[in-house]
């Protein structure tokens, strides 16, 4: 169970990344 929830964090880490990247 906490695999998945890291796995969550990470992907919305990763969105949050490429949202950033396209306002700069």
């Amino acid at each position: 169970a906490r695999a998945t929830l890291i796995h969550i964090l990470e992907m919305q880490i990763q969105q949050r990344k490429k949202a950033v990247d396209d306002i700069k």
